[in-house]
């Protein structure tokens, strides 16, 4: 079911997507507008966040309490337009088939999003939805978003503002002490990957938001 249209997808207790076993996420973009179209169904626009991830762009409602989230799968994703308008406002412009019949219709929808970092999202969006199309699996995706060429082409669209979250890789040293007897031995670094998922602190706002407050800088994409 990951794989098809649908609204009030799965969330957990800090309003982020119900993975797959096969799913990763990519990138957390908060502060955003959006408004999606479905024939027969109606009109649903919300403020809060979007998640980005290997399958599927979720964008998460905060706004209104009678529908949560919307999961738009990469695959079923077309006629995608960006456009970067003035004062950075960005807009994302999109049609998502109905594949599996969970809606009566295909979901048109739009998103709107204020401050920098709009270029370089659309960079990773569109790698992103055309590898997902192209059938690549999870874990080579994820090779190719940390693969330092891509990473080195996104820093040229320039900083993410802080409502961009990435999910990064996190090398943690590890000391291994060999015993002393019968003899000394020379302690030893290594080196261990650790993968940790980036889950930004939840921070009350006036406005009823909450926003992250952690690893908010541009980093190593995950």
């Amino acid at each position: 079911m990951f794989d098809a249209l649908a609204i009030d997808c799965a969330l957990d207790g800090e309003f982020m997507p119900v993975r797959d076993m096969n799913e990763q996420f990519v990138l957390r973009r908060n502060f955003i507008e959006f408004h999606i179209h479905v024939r027969d169904r109606g009109d649903f626009r919300g403020r809060g966040h979007l998640i980005l991830t290997t399958k599927r762009l979720v964008l998460v409602n905060r706004e209104d309490p009678s529908w949560g989230s919307f999961s738009l799968p990469l695959i079923h994703t077309f006629n995608e337009q960006f456009d970067e308008g003035m004062m950075g406002r960005f807009h994302i412009d999109a049609h998502c088939r109905n594949d599996m019949g969970l809606l009566p219709h295909n979901a048109h929808f739009k998103v709107w999003f204020e401050q920098g970092g709009g270029l370089r999202f659309q960079h990773i969006y569109r790698h992103v939805m055309r590898r997902a199309k192209e059938g690549l699996d999870f874990n080579g995706m994820m090779m190719e978003l940390q693969d330092p060429m891509f990473v080195g082409r996104c820093e040229e669209f320039g900083p993410c503002q802080e409502e961009t979250l990435f999910f990064m890789q996190v090398q943690q040293p590890i000391m291994v002490v060999p015993a002393q007897e019968p003899y000394q031995q020379e302690r030893i670094m290594q080196q261990e990957v650790v993968v940790e998922e980036v889950r930004p602190q939840r921070i009350a706002r006036d406005d009823g938001f909450e926003e992250g407050s952690q690893n908010k800088g541009c980093c190593t994409i995950f």
